[in-house]
C-alpha cells in the first residue's frame, strides 16, 4: 500500500510502469487527531515491552467498540466518547479479537475457554463457556450457523453458533520447538473451512464434518518457523495465506493447486522476516512485512504494483476500508491511499499502535 503510481500506464499503452517505492516523509501527510482514549489495562510495573495484541471490534452498527486485553476482560465503550458502557470478565487474557453477528459477540482466551456475550450488555449467552485444552489467540469466524476458531493446541474447533455445542474438531501434530506463536481466524469458503496449521500445512477441512478435503505445505524449502499463523483470506475463487518462513501463497480454493508464491522477505540472508494477514479489495492484495515495508500486489499474479518502505515499522495487518488503508506501525499509525501507496496521514510516534485496525462510521 504505498507507492507513488505503480499501476500507470505509460502514454498510448505501450507498457506498464516498474513498481514505484516511495518513503512516508515523500509528502508531508496530515497528522490525526484521537477523539477519546480509554485504559484498558495496568501493564506490570516491570513489564519490558508491554504490548496489547487484542484486535477491536464494532457492533450495535458502530455504535460500540468492543475490546478485549491483558487485564482479562472485554470492555464495551461508546464509540462517540469512550464511556465505558460494560466490562466482561474471563478467566485468561484476551488476545485476539471478537467476531460480532446481531447482538452476539463471540471470542476465545488465554484460559482456553471460548464465549458467547450480549455485545449491547455484556451478558454471557451461554451458560458457561466452551472449554479447550490450548490457549485461544486469534479471532472466530461465524457462518452458516457455525462458529470456528484456531487454538494453541494446533487445533480448530466447529461450534454450533447458537448453543455452543462441539460439532467437529480436527488438529495436527505441532513441533514445539520450531513454531512461532501465533493463531489466525479460519476461513469458510463454500463448502470448506480453510485453516493453517503450525507444521506449515494449510488445510481445506469439509463444513459438515471437518474431513480433509486438500492439504498444501507453505513452507517452500524452509525447514522451522514455517507456522501458517495468519487468516487467509479469499477473492474470486483464489486464496491468499502466509507461512512465516515460507512466505505469501496463492491457492485456487476448490482444490488447492498452487498459482503464486511470494517471499517472506525482499532480502534473502535478512533475519526480518514474515507476512501479516494480507487485505484484498477489487484493486489490489495489500501485504505487510515484517521487513518494514507494504505493498500492493497484482491478485492474479503477484506482481508488485506499489511499495512502501518504513525501515522502523513492525506492522499490523492492514485493514482496507474504502479508498484508505489503515496500518499500525509499532509505534504509531499510518493512513495510507491504497491506489497509489502514498500516506495520507499519522498519528504521532509516541502513541504505540501495534494491533490491527477497527474502521466504521468515519471513525
Amino acid at each position: 500500500m504505498r507507492g507513488l503510481l505503480a499501476t500507470a500506464l505509460l502514454a498510448l499503452g505501450c507498457g506498464i510502469l516498474p513498481p514505484i517505492e516511495s518513503h512516508p516523509d515523500d509528502r508531508a501527510p496530515a497528522q490525526l487527531a484521537p477523539l477519546w482514549q480509554i485504559q484498558l489495562d495496568t501493564p506490570e510495573v516491570l513489564a519490558f515491552f508491554p504490548v496489547q495484541r487484542a484486535v477491536p471490534a464494532y457492533a450495535n452498527r458502530g455504535r460500540i467498540v468492543l475490546a478485549g486485553s491483558d487485564a482479562g476482560a472485554i470492555v464495551g465503550a461508546s464509540a462517540v466518547d469512550g464511556r465505558e458502557l460494560w466490562r466482561f470478565r474471563t478467566e485468561g487474557k484476551v488476545r485476539g479479537g471478537l467476531a460480532v453477528v446481531g447482538r452476539n459477540a463471540y471470542f476465545g482466551a488465554t484460559d482456553g475457554k471460548f464465549y458467547k456475550i450480549d455485545a449491547k450488555d455484556g451478558e454471557p449467552v451461554w451458560e458457561k463457556p466452551f472449554s479447550t485444552h490450548g490457549a485461544i489467540t486469534a479471532a472466530p469466524r461465524v457462518d452458516g450457523g457455525r462458529v470456528y476458531f484456531r487454538s494453541n493446541e494446533n487445533r480448530v474447533y466447529a461450534l454450533n453458533a447458537e448453543t455452543g455445542a462441539w460439532a467437529w474438531d480436527k488438529g495436527r501434530r505441532r513441533d514445539e520447538e520450531m513454531t512461532v506463536t501465533g493463531e489466525g481466524t479460519p476461513l469458510v469458503s463454500g463448502t470448506r473451512v480453510i485453516v493453517g496449521f503450525d507444521d506449515g500445512t494449510l488445510s481445506a477441512l469439509r463444513v459438515a464434518d471437518g474431513e480433509t478435503e486438500w492439504s498444501k505445505s507453505l513452507s517452500g524449502n524452509e525447514t522451522r518457523f514455517v507456522d501458517v499463523d495468519t487468516s487467509p483470506v479469499e477473492y474470486e475463487g483464489t486464496v491468499y495465506a502466509a507461512s512465516f518462513a515460507g512466505g505469501l501463497w496463492a491457492l485456487d480454493a476448490e482444490f488447492g493447486g498452487i498459482k503464486w508464491r511470494f517471499p517472506a522477505t525482499s532480502a534473502p540472508d535478512s533475519d526480518r522476516r514474515g507476512i501479516q494477514t494480507p487485505a484484498v479489495d477489487d484493486r489490489y492484495l495489500y501485504i505487510a512485512s515484517i521487513d518494514g515495508k507494504l505493498r500492493a500486489l497484482e491478485p492474479t499474479t503477484g506482481a508488485v504494483a506499489w511499495t512502501l518502505s518504513v525501515p522502523w515499522a513492525t506492522f499490523s495487518a492492514p485493514t482496507v476500508d474504502g479508498s484508505r488503508l489503515f496500518v499500525a506501525t509499532g509505534q504509531g499509525l499510518l493512513v495510507v491511499e491504497a491506489a497509489t501507496g502514498r500516506v495520507q496521514a499519522r498519528l504521532g510516534s509516541d502513541d504505540g499502535q501495534s494491533a490491527p485496525i477497527a474502521s466504521a462510521n468515519g471513525l
